[in-house]
């Protein structure tokens, strides 16, 4: 199949590993693909039966080349890009929600809608060649304000954020890193097992001490 999300559970059963797979345009988020993590994130069991969450890219590929620009272009024409946003806003209010920790694991490059959905995480990890950007301003797309407004609460200097809106240039994972955006850099050549190794000790935490002190500082 090509565009769609995949689901797997890692350290017995304890982690669920969600990973955006669209390979053919590195990893864009689709419509399907947004409708498909709505329905796995409206399930309200997730948060009782898992310690973590993650989202990656597949196969540890690229996390996301951003919104599926094919389809971006047929609903400007269509006059419907609306749709797109509803559903994105949707997603990142719903993931908000979920009382349970959140791991974006960021490969490559994680770009646009990719990088607004992967900032929504509690605790963000990149290689240290990943690179970033928000290219709405160079594509003519206008980001709505409860997108805006939300990168606004993430970014903790508002010249950064404004630069790079402004530009749409991309910017390196020590930039994000400087800026608060990334938790965590891992070197490109023990990336995979460094954010695993990180995981796992995450996860020797009891559950309930876990749900108490996430609770308390959301």
């Amino acid at each position: 199949m090509g565009d769609q999300i995949v689901l797997s559970t890692l350290f017995s059963n304890q982690v669920l590993s969600v990973e955006l797979k669209n390979t053919q345009k590195s990893n864009a988020l689709s419509l399907k693909m947004l409708n498909e993590l709505l329905e796995l994130l409206s399930d309200k069991k997730i948060a009782k039966k898992y310690k973590l969450l993650v989202l990656k890219g597949y196969k540890d590929g690229p996390f996301s080349a951003g919104a599926d620009l094919a389809e971006i272009k047929k609903l400007k024409r269509n006059n419907s890009i609306e749709l797109y946003h509803t559903k994105l806003n949707k997603l990142l209010k719903l993931l908000n929600k979920i009382d349970l920790i959140k791991i974006s694991v960021l490969k490559s490059h994680c770009i646009g809608a990719g990088f607004i959905l992967a900032i929504n995480a509690d605790i963000t990890i990149a290689n240290s060649s990943c690179f970033f950007s928000i290219p709405a301003s160079k594509l003519g797309i206008k980001l709505p304000s409860y997108q805006i407004q939300f990168l606004k609460s993430k970014f903790p200097n508002n010249t950064f954020l404004k630069e790079i809106l402004l530009t749409g240039r991309k910017f390196s994972s020590q930039e994000a890193y400087n800026f608060n955006i990334v938790n965590l850099i891992f070197d490109d050549k023990n990336f995979y097992n460094n954010y695993m190794n990180y995981i796992e000790n995450l996860i020797k935490n009891s559950k309930k001490t876990l749900d108490y002190y996430y609770k308390r500082l959301v």
